[in-house]
């Protein structure tokens, strides 16, 4: 047996290949990182993406939510305005009908000769007027009633109440015709204003001339005053006549009792005025049952004989004034 050593041989260890290299782990580790991040931020915005259509899309949704209210809402106002209107000409239809029931059944009362008949009339209309749904249309026939010597105390009192016969207010019937807080029943051609109050079936009147600067009463109570203006004196026959105070013209006679007698002697020609008991009659114009309310004048002549009823010009300013200092001083209505 050969008890020799056997050589060895030591050869080097052999070469690793590339992907076996360790610097290659490490960058498999960044690349799969960076990966990893990349994922993550294409994820988030994507996210953002439909995060924000999300929104977008319940903005839409919310403004036409709104716009579908609104039009809902709009409809249901327009609606309820219908409604509304329909109710309020249901119920104007109904008051018309009770006033024509009132018509017929409170007419014959007002010009009854029975006192109790009056009373009872008078007293409804008050109702009526508390209620609120006093029939405006029966105005000259109460006022005609009320100015009536033959009608019951009482039912007069009412009647004149229901009128506006009240502190700061002045309701005068002349010939039939109602005027309410009217100050001028008549002007002749817008230069003299007339006041008429009637008492018992009575007339008296009152006139004022002037213009913006200056205003005088030319009569009071039926009686001629001396002023700056004119000239007015009464005849012997109780007429009384005013006179421009420059030139001595007429300018108008006046006979006044239980009626109205009045010649406007214009330039062009006379115009004659009349007021009866049912009646006032300017030219060949006949006025009846009418009511003038809160107009400065309630009948102008002109001196070409044409007249306009309701003057909404307000009457000269010292007219005015001292129309309202008289009206304090209790010398008017």
């Amino acid at each position: 047996m050969n008890d020799e050593p056997i050589p060895v041989k030591v050869t080097g260890l052999p070469e690793k290949k590339l992907w076996e290299q360790q610097w290659i782990s490490y960058a498999l580790v960044v690349a799969s990182i960076l990966c990893s991040l990349a994922v993550a931020f294409m994820g988030w915005k994507i996210n953002e993406r439909i995060t924000k259509s999300n929104i977008d899309a319940s903005d839409k949704i919310a403004t036409k939510n709104r716009d579908f209210s609104k039009l809902i809402h709009a409809e249901d106002a327009d609606s309820k305005n219908r409604s509304d209107s329909l109710a309020r000409s249901m119920a104007q239809s109904s008051i018309d009908q009770q006033k024509i029931s009132w018509t017929v059944s409170l007419l014959p009362h007002l010009s009854s000769t029975d006192p109790k008949l009056q009373l009872y009339a008078s007293l409804v209309l008050r109702d009526l007027k508390k209620k609120g749904v006093f029939p405006d249309h029966l105005v000259p026939a109460i006022a005609k009633a009320a100015f009536d010597t033959e009608t019951n105390p009482d039912a007069a009192r009412i009647l004149k109440d229901l009128l506006g016969k009240g502190q700061g207010q002045y309701t005068v019937s002349v010939g039939s015709n109602l005027f309410v807080n009217v100050p001028f029943p008549l002007s002749l051609d817008e230069k003299r204003y007339f006041i008429i109050n009637s008492d018992k079936g009575q007339f008296s009147i009152s006139v004022i001339v002037g213009n913006e600067d200056i205003a005088e009463f030319e009569i009071v109570n039926n009686k001629p005053v001396r002023n700056s203006l004119s000239n007015a004196f009464l005849t012997d026959s109780q007429t009384l006549v005013v006179s421009n105070l420059n030139d001595g013209k007429q300018v108008y006679k006046i006979d006044i009792g239980r009626e109205i007698d009045l010649t406007y002697l214009s330039p062009d020609k006379p115009v004659s005025i009349k007021v009866f008991t049912d009646k006032i009659q300017v030219g060949s114009n006949t006025l009846s049952n009418n009511s003038i309310q809160g107009f400065m004048v309630g009948i102008i002549v002109f001196k070409n004989g044409d007249l306009a009823m309701g003057g909404t010009r307000i009457a000269p300013r010292a007219v005015s004034e001292l129309f309202r200092r008289a009206l304090q001083m209790g010398n008017t209505h």
